[in-house]
């Protein structure tokens, strides 16, 4: 997994043979049938989803170290 968020960079992950990329558009395949009036209704429902807006803000991490007495038993 390679995440880059800014300036250009790209986030590149691989899960269950499935690559997603965040300089790509989201292609999200519909049945020929599926209705015209509900499409909208995808793209909105893919626009709310937890892990596309982590992806696109993710949380600042900060790191730290410390020091931890050994334990003897």
């Amino acid at each position: 997994m390679e995440i880059t968020l800014e300036n250009g960079k790209v986030v590149v992950a691989h899960t269950n043979g499935h690559i997603i990329r965040t300089d790509q558009p989201l292609d999200i395949q519909l049945p020929a049938d599926f209705p015209e009036k509900y499409r909208e209704a995808v793209i909105n429902s893919a626009d709310l989803c937890t892990v596309k807006k982590s992806i696109y803000n993710p949380p600042g991490f900060e790191i730290v170290t410390s020091t931890v007495n050994a334990v003897t038993i």
